[in-house]
């Protein structure tokens, strides 16, 4: 019986020795797999951060950019001063604040729409350029309550675009060293190690994908109504007018289809279809491929149009504006 009990228990360690090193060797193999076939990975956040480990310079300037605040979520440095700059400077200018993502922050479209709008006013408006990379419409509205304000806006555009309906996660360095996974102003997956990042391919392929999936959205309308709801709320109670600037997605498509109804669904569920730019009837007049960078970001042709259709919409708002300001003045 104790021989039997004996061989039972060897029977078992072998085992578990066995699985332990196929285990290791299936994790030996991914990994070498994975080095000479890599993975075509479009994850947004991987490209702006993880692959500037081990390059100081890039590290520190990425890390210059952006700070995680408690209860803003995550923001983007110099604006805040840019901000402070633009009341120091001229107060009494028409001030107009925009807020969005990536496709704000990187994109050439505010600064198109500032260039027509100095042409047209000659320096009787300053435009200031809030958009964050992955920012959502929570976020938006976060930045707008604790640093928008502040600015004293006379005039609010709101970048709108798929990203509102879905996370996009980001990685950040915090100022006591330690890294911070998040999707818009929530933590997410403390585990990520960025050392193991750097280091494996098949850690970062799993890691990547498990992060992805635990930030995804999992009601993008209500999601997006309610911070919606609390910005034009916000604006409304201090007489600030609200603009709505839609972004499609640049590829024609079922999903894509969806996801701009659900954007205009929002917008007149909210009553804010009067104070909406939808810029799908501007890019349908020219192929996709000729104005985008990708299928959310539009290239310079992209963006020109953009600014275009908001001076088309805006600047009779813009005239009317300016005009009683200066009788008021008078």
């Amino acid at each position: 019986m104790l021989k039997k009990s004996s061989v039972l228990k060897n029977g078992i360690v072998i085992n578990l020795i066995l699985f332990l090193f196929s285990l290791w060797g299936s994790c030996v193999f991914a990994e070498i797999f994975l080095r000479v076939f890599p993975l075509k990975d479009d994850l947004y956040y991987k490209e702006l951060e993880w692959n500037h480990l081990g390059t100081p310079d890039l590290t520190k300037m990425f890390n210059r950019l952006y700070v995680y605040d408690e209860e803003l979520g995550y923001e983007k440095k110099d604006v805040y001063e840019q901000i402070k700059n633009v009341l120091r400077d001229d107060p009494s200018r028409y001030k107009i604040l925009v807020l969005g993502d990536s496709i704000s922050q990187w994109g050439k479209y505010v600064d198109y729409f500032d260039e027509l709008l100095e042409t047209r006013y000659h320096g009787k408006i300053k435009v200031v350029n809030a958009g964050v990379m992955g920012y959502d419409t929570e976020l938006e509205y976060r930045y707008l309550k604790y640093r928008g304000m502040d600015l004293k806006p006379d005039l609010v555009i709101l970048q709108f675009c798929v990203n509102d309906f879905r996370g996009t996660p980001l990685i950040i360095k915090q100022e006591d060293g330690s890294w911070l996974a998040l999707n818009g102003n929530k933590k997410i997956d403390r585990w990520l190690d960025p050392k193991l990042m750097a280091a494996s391919k098949f850690y970062e392929a799993i890691a990547l994908r498990a992060l992805w999936f635990s930030s995804r959205k999992k009601d993008g309308s209500g999601i997006v109504k309610e911070p919606l709801c609390k910005i034009k709320k916000m604006l409304a109670e201090k007489n600030i007018p609200l603009y709505v600037v839609i972004f499609p997605l640049l590829e024609e498509g079922e999903d894509e289809n969806n996801a701009h109804g659900k954007m205009i669904a929002a917008l007149r569920e909210l009553q804010l279809s009067s104070q909406a730019i939808d810029l799908l009837p501007y890019y349908s007049r020219v192929p996709f491929g000729t104005i985008r960078k990708d299928f959310i970001h539009p290239n310079e042709k992209g963006d020109k149009i953009a600014a275009e259709a908001l001076m088309e919409k805006i600047g009779p708002f813009l005239e009317r504006r300016l005009a009683l300001n200066k009788r008021k003045a008078e």
